[in-house]
Parts: C-alpha cells; sequence; structure tokens
C-alpha cells in the first residue's frame, strides 16, 4: 500500500471513530437526562414521608356513632388547636403555629371522608393548664364543647421535638355527654427527603440543602396519620 492510500485509511479510521464516539456521547448524554427526570419526577412527595400511628384505645368509630346516635342525625364534632410544646408554639396571633395548622388539616380530611357530616374548629387557641390538662381529663375542652352543642370533641398535643425531620402527636376522640373516650393514640411521621439528597443515585442529581425545613410535609402527612387511625375499623398495634 502506497503511502497516500495509507494515509487517506487512517483520516478515513478517524473520523469514524469520531463518530462514533460522538454518538455513543450523545446517546449517554440522553440517558443520563432522561434519568435524572424519571428519579425527580417518578415519587409522589408522600412517599418520602413515613408514618406510624400506634392506639392505646379504639372503638370503631361508625359503629360507635351507629350505637350512640339516631341514623343519618348531623353529628358534631369540634376540634380543639393541638396544644404545643413552648419550641414549636406560635408567637403571636398572626403566627397560628403548628397546632392551629394541623388541627385545620385534620378538619378537612375528616369532612372529605364523610363519616361525621359537621367537623368544626373551637376557636380557643389556649387556656390555663391546657398542655397539661391532656392527661388529667381535658375538662376544659369538654366543657367548651357542651358549650357550644358538639357530640364529640378532638383534641392534641404536639410532642417537643428536637429534629426538623420528624413530628409526632397525641390525640384523643371524646364524647362530650358521657366523656367516652373514643380514640386514643400516638402518631409520628418522617422525612425522609435529607437522607434521599445524600444516597445515589439521587445525589448525582438533586441539590443538597440541608437548611431546609419540611414543616408543612410533616404536619400533611401527621394529618393522614392521625386520621387513618381514628377511621381504621381495626386497632392500629
Amino acid at each position: 500500500m502506497n503511502p497516500s492510500n495509507l494515509k487517506a485509511l487512517k483520516v478515513k479510521l478517524s473520523s469514524k471513530l469520531y463518530i462514533d464516539l460522538a454518538r455513543s456521547l450523545t446517546l449517554l448524554y440522553c440517558l443520563l437526562l432522561l434519568s435524572s427526570c424519571s428519579i425527580t419526577q417518578m415519587a409522589n412527595p408522600y412517599d418520602l414521608e413515613q408514618c406510624k400511628t400506634h392506639a392505646y384505645l379504639h372503638l370503631p368509630l361508625d359503629l360507635y356513632l351507629t350505637q350512640r346516635f339516631p341514623r343519618n342525625s348531623p353529628v358534631r364534632v369540634g376540634i380543639v388547636p393541638f396544644s404545643s410544646a413552648a419550641n414549636i408554639a406560635s408567637k403571636n396571633d398572626q403566627s397560628p403555629g403548628i397546632g392551629n395548622q394541623l388541627a385545620y388539616k385534620v378538619r378537612d380530611l375528616l369532612l372529605s371522608h364523610g363519616v361525621i357530616p359537621i367537623v368544626e374548629i373551637i376557636p380557643r387557641d389556649d387556656w390555663p393548664r391546657k398542655y397539661d390538662e391532656f392527661y388529667a381529663g381535658n375538662y376544659g375542652a369538654i366543657e367548651m364543647a357542651r358549650r357550644a352543642h358538639y357530640d364529640l370533641v378532638l383534641v392534641g398535643m404536639l410532642e417537643s421535638t428536637d429534629s426538623l425531620e420528624s413530628l409526632a402527636a397525641h390525640t384523643k376522640l371524646i364524647e362530650v355527654y358521657n366523656g367516652i373516650t373514643v380514640w386514643s393514640g400516638r402518631s409520628y411521621v418522617e422525612t425522609l427527603r435529607n437522607r434521599r439528597e445524600k444516597t445515589e443515585p439521587y445525589s448525582w442529581f438533586l441539590t443538597r440543602n440541608p437548611n431546609k425545613i419540611y414543616t408543612n410535609m410533616l404536619i400533611d402527612e401527621l394529618s393522614y396519620c392521625i386520621v387513618d387511625g381514628i377511621l381504621a375499623e381495626e386497632q392500629i398495634p
């Protein structure tokens, strides 16, 4: 083979290798782009929040209402804003705090299920010893609910927390007339979002923000957890 033909062959091979390499890089880029889209979009937001409920006392709500009240009667439930420890309580009237937010979320979910026809917020955030009263009869909440002609009252207490990734609440549903506790339990929720951002392959595509606060997501999931526990047909262990 003469030198000119050899040179032409080298140029041809170099061009082919260049084209193959370009095609491979383009394909790899497309795969990475599709992967990043699927990773950031494949999960429902609530998949990254996990919740657990332990019921201390559970009377099936639907059955209880059927036995205690006339059929199709407009049963009324009043929800007292959840008590909260000092480190998560509201600062003023313009900053209502987690206790109020959680109460409104629980109200909306209970109404959406349709088991209880009337669910309202009792507009009284605090009174002397409200936080301590949760384990001592809830007489203040019951009396307020009785005066407002509610059939049941829902009271709750948020646990003190030192984490931005978890939230827990104790909840009771009490019949106003006789003081019987229909449901009592503890619900706990945590977010896995910060852990996900540190785990491959998510860490390749997600921007890590360790200072991000997921309070609203935790409140949403905690409200689902509480309502699911109250409406469960069988006791959640």
